[in-house]
């Protein structure tokens, strides 16, 4: 019998911490929140356990003999459902499949960013069906086999660790993640559907860009694309997020390549646990021409179940960064290591700036923001002195009025304006 640290229940089956193998939990909720107090006396027992439980699941990374950015911003033992690689086994539970609406032919990026961004508000991921057109997903499908034939397809890794003579190390685990990758750039192979498909993808991105034009974030560039190939009748990929240590990815887009999938006689769902829904979870089959979306943060832990049957399972992978953070982790990554960082130019996965559609939305990007700008000064300055002393009086004794504000509907801008205006007032 195991007694979980955070809650003091006691059951036969328990998780474990991966690192000091110490501690005993219920859940991950309450191993998360027992990690403030227990990483003070958290430690490895040994050199040899450091390097084991070191192993964590990254996305995106290692290609072309570049260092991913996680490399050098340091893991804990949360990452994943597990960093040992005893005891693995993927979520039992049985299948909770969703039913993803479909792209209409009259939803444009513009029309399709706005449902994008409502579910990712609410939900914290989106998923829709028919994203290309007929003609568009089958040439993609060309296109995999075409890579297939001419390049090589190498093993998905884990990286092995950051601490001395490990940093380095990457580590090909099959009982962790199973998967055969391409890296794919879009500027320098001519791939006329992949490249298709990947304009598309940025162009929702550039769409959502559009949305978020009154908040602090912004996404200007991406990874490379990833071509990911799970055999059949192999392990798939166990619980893990894509970035744990805020290494700029803030959103993932899948286009999944499988026609006529059934995960219940061929498995390879991806199992979703979503912040926004505590303790549930939901399975995105990979059915040809879905799209499925989820901020790539801690709020979507998530795994691929493994194949079975006698088909190969195919899903194209893009991370999207958030300009800001991007910034913050390669600064991070400079001042840890930076000779090495100095001597590749920059630090971190292969980024790529989507310029060419960035441009052409500068204009309209500055000309929506001083426009807001205006009708936020003119909305302030038409508050009469009797509103005035009303937000006064609701703010003045609140520890959180940016919270208030919210809840009554203010826009951010409008907030920030308002917040100054009183300030000069008092």
């Amino acid at each position: 019998m195991y007694t979980c640290s955070q809650c003091q229940a006691v059951s036969n089956s328990m998780r474990v911490c991966s690192r000091c193998k110490l501690n005993y939990y219920c859940c991950r909720e309450h191993q998360v929140k027992h990690w403030p107090s227990h990483k003070v006396e958290c430690e490895p027992k040994n050199k040899n356990q450091r390097l084991q439980n070191s192993i964590t699941p990254v996305e995106g990374a290692t290609h072309g003999g570049e260092e991913n950015i996680t490399d050098k911003i340091q893991n804990n033992p949360l990452d994943g459902a597990t960093n040992s690689t005893e005891n693995l086994s993927y979520d039992p539970r049985a299948l909770k499949l969703i039913s993803p609406p479909k792209r209409r032919q009259c939803d444009n990026d513009v029309a399709l960013a706005a449902s994008i961004d409502y579910g990712l508000r609410s939900k914290g991921y989106f998923v829709i069906d028919h994203f290309l057109e007929f003609n568009k997903i089958n040439e993609v499908l060309k296109d995999i086999k075409d890579l297939e034939a001419v390049k090589s397809f190498n093993k998905g890794k884990l990286n092995g660790g950051v601490t001395g003579e490990t940093k380095e190390l990457k580590i090909v685990n099959e009982t962790i993640r199973s998967d055969y990758i391409y890296w794919y750039e879009p500027m320098k192979e001519q791939c006329n559907g992949i490249n298709q498909l990947i304009n598309h993808m940025d162009g929702i991105i550039n769409a959502l860009n559009l949305r978020w034009v009154d908040s602090d974030s912004e996404i200007t560039s991406r990874t490379k694309a990833m071509v990911a190939m799970y055999p059949s009748n192999t392990a798939g990929y166990i619980n893990h997020v894509d970035n744990p240590n805020e290494d700029g990815r803030r959103l993932t887009m899948i286009v999944y390549l499988n026609a006529n999938w059934n995960s219940e006689t061929c498995g390879g769902n991806l199992r979703i646990f979503p912040s926004s829904e505590p303790n549930s979870y939901v399975d995105v089959e990979p059915e040809l021409n879905r799209l499925l979306m989820f901020w790539s943060d801690r709020r979507n832990p998530h795994e691929v179940h493994p194949t079975r049957g006698d088909r190969d399972r195919y899903a194209l992978t893009v991370w999207y960064f958030d300009k800001t953070e991007r910034l913050m982790a390669k600064e991070k990554a400079n001042k840890l290591n930076a000779t090495e960082t100095n001597q590749r130019g920059s630090a971190g996965q292969s980024e790529i700036e989507f310029t060419q559609e960035s441009e052409r939305l500068v204009g309209e990007t500055t000309r929506i923001r001083n426009e807001i700008s205006k009708r936020t000064d003119e909305a302030i300055a038409g508050l009469s002195k009797e509103e005035i002393d009303t937000f006064r009086d609701i703010l003045e004794e609140v520890e959180n009025p940016r919270e208030v504000l919210s809840q009554l509907g203010i826009a951010k801008t409008i907030q920030d304006a308002l917040l100054l205006k009183l300030s000069q007032i008092k």
